[in-house]
């Protein structure tokens, strides 16, 4: 029987840059994305109510233009995550990794610390998100 069997449950999403609507349905239904409404999806068919993502990465484009508009966009998947009640906890995980991808690829422009060590303006709006709603 569906759920019975799981203490808890964690889940990988990134969500899309920009974070699609909520009324976007999950990858693949038709028109589908990596969305919020993958939480959901998640927890419908393994019969849970409370899930923990235990890897997320927002993945911004390279056109996104300023550090200022990163650190807006990835504190924005952040809230969107804070403001569901059945997300117990969120994990960042391309803190640093910058140098491992080409310069403008979506995963060096979701990074938090610069390949020099610096903390980027996403590291201090993201660390102040999480310190606000979740620990």
């Amino acid at each position: 029987k569906a759920g019975t069997c799981y203490d808890g449950i964690a889940i990988h999403l990134s969500l899309v840059y920009p974070i699609p609507p909520p009324s976007t349905p999950c990858y693949p239904s038709a028109g589908g994305a990596y969305a919020l409404a993958c939480i959901t999806a998640v927890e419908s068919a393994a019969n849970v109510s409370h899930v923990l993502i235990s890897e997320t990465v927002y993945t911004v484009p390279g056109n996104v233009p300023t550090e200022a508009t990163k650190a807006l966009a990835v504190t924005a998947e952040y809230a969107a995550f804070a403001a569901n009640p059945t997300v117990d906890g969120v994990s960042y995980a391309n803190v640093d990794e910058c140098a491992l991808y080409a310069s403008g690829t979506y995963f060096s422009n979701g990074c938090l610390i610069d390949v020099n060590g610096n903390r980027l303006p996403a590291y201090n709006a993201l660390e102040q998100l999480i310190t606000a709603n979740f620990l």
